[in-house]
């Protein structure tokens, strides 16, 4: 059995983009991003895990999927209180090895901006 027979067709429309991984996101300050537990976003609302409000800064894994028109981005945050200067994204670095990222969930790519 091969690695595309042995999942269900849904898998084999994500693509990773390397240059992406643990870049640096926010959301746009006058929206908020819906954060949802599978790749199919708003045609599974029950699926909705939570809301990050405008100006929250997330990270990529650099794994995406286009669904119904929408890119679907994983993302993850840190706690905030793990940076050491929050005035670059240049400066997003987390104190210590002993802090670990917090795994949330998928987001729409529009609702996304580079960090500034």
């Amino acid at each position: 059995m091969t690695l595309a027979q042995s999942y269900p067709p849904s898998f084999q429309d994500l693509w990773e983009v390397q240059g992406d991984i643990r870049g640096c996101r926010m959301v746009i300050e006058a929206t908020q991003a819906e954060v949802f537990d599978n790749t199919e976003l708003y045609a599974k609302p029950a699926n909705q895990i939570g809301t990050f409000p405008g100006g929250t800064y997330v990270f990529l894994t650099g794994v995406f999927r286009k669904f119904d028109g929408t890119t679907a981005v994983q993302v993850y945050t840190f706690n905030e209180a793990w940076f050491e200067n929050e005035d670059t994204q240049a400066n997003f670095r987390p104190l210590g090895a002993q802090h670990f990222p917090q795994p949330v969930g998928w987001v729409d790519a529009r609702k996304l901006t580079p960090c500034y």
